[in-house]
């Protein structure tokens, strides 16, 4: 007689399989595509995908096995065999059922569809005994009864699941249930002596086995914790062969959505009510192994509902993490409070009362924000209600990685809804929400275009090998589909914000990690808070009156960013546009700023000094009374200070200064020419309102506006902290009035910065100014918080520089503090120069780094 499994297989299941179509369902993974007479898959036979977007494998329609470009092949059930874990009668049999022909599953006469139709057979049998001793009425079944009725089971559940009951006796007078290990092995003497409640475990129509639950396990557990022990019996035990994590319990042959609980029971009971899709991890946390199973069964959707206790919530983060990695959609339900698991919820509810649990499920990206922003609410409580500086810039930060994290890149529309979420604490935290989206929408898009640059990569790399090969068609097929997918992506990635659904308001390490600012060296402090100023891609503006330091606060960022730039051995550079003085001037004032020597010229400035020697004059102006305290002249000092200024900072290229009066268009051209060739770290111009456009068409307001939307534009793309000198339009009388509203030609400069410094030189500070008599009084507590002194009267203080921090985004201001100020020399002492060295998490390692190596992200603008 021919093999009857054999002429089932062709007759029944792989007609089905390849014409009806459910190759799909088989093998959800794979992405089987309909293209002709074939069934195509980028998937190769050994399971691996392809690397390039090639079809890899094909199966014809009329065939029955899978065939891989490189010659491999594999039957059709084979390959179900080797996804799905189960024997050859086993496979049919599920493939049976998902074709819907299960029913026409005949009687064999083959050898091996007999041994399995006689293990099917031994198994119903057992369950049927095991059913009939659970309502035998002995005392011991009604244990088990009384047990499952005080989980809130009804006989007609227990009866529809097939629960029943095994004691030693009956285990012993059936021995096919697979109780033993191995034929030459005892049983499992727990079965049917602690362990009696049975539940049968079953796939589609086919019965794999059993699992023995212990009723008195908690009880033992507790009496052996309560002597100090531990109770290392499990609460289940199964039969020879059934694995515990291999699959989801009670997983459907073929589902796209999932309910996954801890217990047995807990799945057993909502299908008994009839929710069909209610899968238990057989305890803890849901397995890798389970998810890819669960995966390969269809599952596009898990929805995550552990038990309302520490245990069960301490389940969702690795299993979220875990089933996210896949890139499947997860959601979070819970119980209400003081309902334990789906037993006692169902006690009360009803199936449409679980549906709607199970409706109202949190997605996972609100998870993560919840996580974020309770462990900041957490702070914030135990510290009287205030954040400090640096908390709330980590809060920032962590909402911003989660918002370019790689599953929400997948589903940008979620993007929006975690904004949505943000916007309540808008009010509390002191920020503009549509700054923050500016700046987290710039992290996104530089992501999208990394990915396509990778991708591009790989598919040359691919290219290049076909080439080799001589594969020449199937070269320039995957450059046609590599350049079509990168358009789709550029549209994409375009008009994702543009079409993204509108959400009402309700929010994943790569958590990516935000590269750090440059620092400056200086710090802001107000009470037990402070914020120390960084260098962020966009735009800072340095501003003051005329002769209140702006340029000398922008020299000194210059130099300090060289010196940080070869401590660390960055290898790159600090770009300087002068606007206001020219090149030769600007490099002296850099010059006598670095050497930093007051003493060098007696009666006159050390500038003087400087432009004399440089005359030809020797050390015919310095000071040669006083020596340094280093034992060293004036002169030997400045020569040394000037030979190493000409070598490691102008010489060597790490300090670039250009005095050309570019308009705006020709500047950011050249910087463009200078970064095909090298990388600055910043760029510093002097000063923004010099600088103009070549549309002579605009009002001048309009076009400074014009100005430095595109520098803020380049500057964000280029992913490069650009420093501008600013002018105010009138004076500012005392520190008070440092303020944004008094930058000359720009209402829109507070708009457009991520950061606005304003300066003040007490140098020039006067009292009985008419007129300001309200200020002035504002003007003395102001100096005597920030001094410690008692300031009663307002005069010339020298040697102080007023800083105050007039906007930052997303951080707290206006903050103030006054920094030492060498007038002669413009050198500005630093208060917390050790953070000038440190290392950022961006930074290079080797001064050899190549711009591909870059990282351009832009750095959290706090």
């Amino acid at each position: 007689m021919a093999n009857a499994l054999t002429e089932f297989k062709e007759r029944e299941i792989l007609p089905r399989l390849l014409q009806s179509g459910y190759i799909t369902t088989a093998f959800p993974r794979w992405e089987f595509k309909e293209r002709g007479s074939k069934w195509v898959t980028p998937y190769h036979v050994s399971g691996d995908r392809s690397k390039s977007s090639l079809d890899q494998s094909y199966i014809y329609k009329n065939g029955n096995s899978l065939h891989d470009q490189n010659g491999d092949k594999l039957s059709i059930v084979d390959l179900y065999m080797r996804e799905t874990g189960q024997d050859y009668p086993t496979a049919l049999r599920s493939l049976a059922d998902l074709c819907g022909v299960g029913h026409l599953f005949p009687e064999f006469d083959s050898e091996e569809a007999r041994a399995y139709k006689e293990t099917q057979d031994r198994r119903e049998e057992a369950n049927a005994r095991f059913v009939s001793a659970l309502w035998s009425g002995t005392s011991e079944a009604n244990r088990v009864l009384d047990y499952l009725r005080s989980r809130r089971w009804t006989d007609e559940e227990i009866r529809s699941t097939g629960f029943g009951y095994a004691d030693e006796e009956l285990v012993a007078l059936l021995p096919y249930c697979d109780t033993h290990r191995k034929e030459d092995e005892k049983p499992n003497t727990l079965i049917g002596r602690s362990h009696r409640l049975t539940i049968p475990y079953r796939g589609g129509s086919s019965l794999y086995g059993f699992k023995f639950r212990d009723i008195d396990h908690s009880e033992k557990e507790a009496q052996a914790k309560a002597q100090g022990q531990e109770y290392k019996i499990k609460k289940y035990q199964n039969t020879f062969g059934l694995s515990r994590n291999a699959d989801f319990f009670g997983i459907p042959l073929s589902v796209d959505d999932i309910v996954v609980v801890e217990g047995e029971l807990d799945a057993l009971h909502p299908k008994a009510k009839g929710a069909d899709n209610v899968v238990a991890t057989t305890g803890g946390k849901a397995t890798s192994d389970q998810i890819d199973a669960a995966l390969r069964r269809g599952v596009k959707r898990f929805t995550l509902l552990y038990d309302n206790d520490d245990a069960g919530r301490g389940f969702i983060a690795d299993s979220v993490k875990a089933i996210e990695a896949r890139g499947a959609e997860v959601y979070i339900a819970y119980f209400p409070e003081g309902v334990k698991d789906a037993d006692e919820y169902l006690e009360t509810h009803s199936l449409e009362d679980w549906n709607s649990l199970i409706k109202a499920a949190t997605p996972s990206y609100y998870y993560h924000y919840d996580i974020i922003r309770n462990k900041y609410i957490s702070l914030q409580d135990a510290q009287g209600g205030e954040l400090t500086m640096k908390q709330r810039e980590d809060f920032f930060s962590e909402v911003e990685a989660l918002l370019n994290s790689p599953s929400m890149i997948q589903r940008p529309h979620n993007r929006e809804l975690i904004k949505d979420e943000l916007r309540k604490e808008e009010q509390y935290l002191r920020f503009s929400l549509s700054d923050f989206e500016e700046w987290a929408d710039r992290a996104y898009l530089r992501k999208q275009a990394q990915d396509r640059r990778q991708a591009i990569v790989n598919a040359s790399t691919s290219i290049a090998s076909l080439l080799q090969e001589g594969k020449t068609d199937e070269a320039l097929m995957l450059m046609r589909e590599t350049a079509s997918k990168q358009g789709a992506q550029d549209k994409a990635t375009e008009f994702s914000k543009v079409f993204s659904p509108l959400s009402s308001a309700n929010f994943d390490s790569y958590l990516s990690e935000i590269p750090e600012g440059i620092p400056t060296g200086i710090t802001f402090k107000e009470g037990h808070n402070e914020t120390k100023l960084t260098l962020n891609s966009g735009l800072t503006f340095i501003c003051g009156y005329r002769g209140h330091g702006k340029t000398s606060f922008l020299n000194n960022i210059a130099l300090n960013e060289v010196k940080r730039n070869i401590y660390l051995r960055t290898g790159k550079s600090v770009l300087y546009f002068s606007y206001e003085v020219d090149k030769r001037r600007l490099i002296a004032d850099l010059l006598n700023t670095y050497v930093n020597d007051p003493e060098l010229q007696r009666s006159r400035t050390p500038i003087d000094a400087i432009h004399s020697y440089f005359k030809g004059n020797g050390e015919q102006h310095f000071n040669s009374r006083d020596p340094r305290k280093d034992g060293l002249s004036h002169y030997q000092y400045f020569l040394r200070r000037k030979e190493e200024f000409q070598r490691d900072y102008i010489g060597s290229g790490n300090l670039i200064i250009v005095d050309e009066a570019y308009k705006v268009e020709k500047l950011l051209d050249a910087i463009r020419y200078y970064l095909s060739l090298y990388r600055p770290s910043i760029v510093c111009i002097d000063y923004a309102q010099l600088i103009y456009s070549e549309d002579y068409s605009r009002l001048r307001t309009e076009e400074i506006k014009k100005v430095v939307n595109d520098i803020k534009d380049f500057a964000n793309k280029e992913g490069i902290p650009f420093v501008l000198a600013a002018q105010f339009n009138r004076e500012v009388y005392t520190p008070v009035s440092v303020d944004t509203r008094n930058i000359g030609e720009g209402g829109d400069f507070e708009r457009i910065a991520d950061t606005c410094i304003g300066l003040f030189n007490l140098k020039e500070l006067r009292g009985g100014i008419k007129g300001q008599k309200d200020e002035e009084a504002e003007a003395k507590k102001l100096l005597s918080r920030l001094t410690g002194e008692s300031i009663t009267e307002l005069a010339p203080i020298p040697n102080k520089l007023f800083v105050r921090l007039m906007k930052r985004r997303y951080g707290y201001y206006p903050i103030d503090t006054l920094l030492d100020w060498e007038g002669r020399t413009k050198k500005i002492t630093l208060n917390d120069e050790d953070e000038l060295l440190k290392r950022p998490e961006d930074a290079y390692e080797t001064p050899t780094q190549s711009p591909e190596q870059e990282q351009t992200d832009e750095p959290c603008p706090f």
